[in-house]
């Protein structure tokens, strides 16, 4: 970071871009870059995953999985549940890890839209409290509104 603040400063001041990359030891490429962006934009995956062996077997696992909703969370499905299933099941050649990392992405999808739709409902809630606390109800502000504030 002190890097990329030092070359943009100098760049600012009127060093050529060229010039940077030379007395800073980094490529050309990395000074464009730089100047690009205000904060540095981090690894940018440029193609989607490949899981070739996987692949096949995505629409099985998500069935187990849609299913496993139903029941307590100490009965569902673990990366190693899920992974012998495959291997007993249904002939499954890969290994686990790939198993494993698509469950964790997976998880994380469903956990992102989990999130976004508690903090919608948290608004709503909030909203609720305040139009029960301004509507002139008797003791509005004490009054619940069922919901946890």
């Amino acid at each position: 970071m002190d890097m990329y603040r030092k070359v943009r400063l100098a760049c600012a001041e009127g060093m050529s871009q060229r010039e940077a990359a030379r007395q800073f030891n980094i490529s050309r490429d990395s000074v464009r870059k730089m100047m690009a962006f205000s904060v540095p934009p981090g690894y940018r995956r440029k193609a989607a995953v490949k899981r070739p062996k996987l692949d096949a077997f995505t629409g099985i696992i998500d069935g187990w999985l849609e299913g496993d909703r139903e029941v307590h969370h100490k009965q569902r499905h673990t990366a190693k549940r899920v992974f012998e299933r495959l291997r007993a099941e249904h002939g499954f050649t890969g290994g686990y890890t790939i198993v494993k990392g698509y469950m964790r992405e997976r998880e994380r999808r469903g956990r992102v839209w989990r999130d976004n739709l508690c903090e919608k409902s948290a608004t709503i809630r909030m909203r609720v409290v305040v139009v029960a606390a301004g509507s002139g109800w008797p003791h509005g502000d004490q009054r619940s509104s069922g919901f946890a504030s």
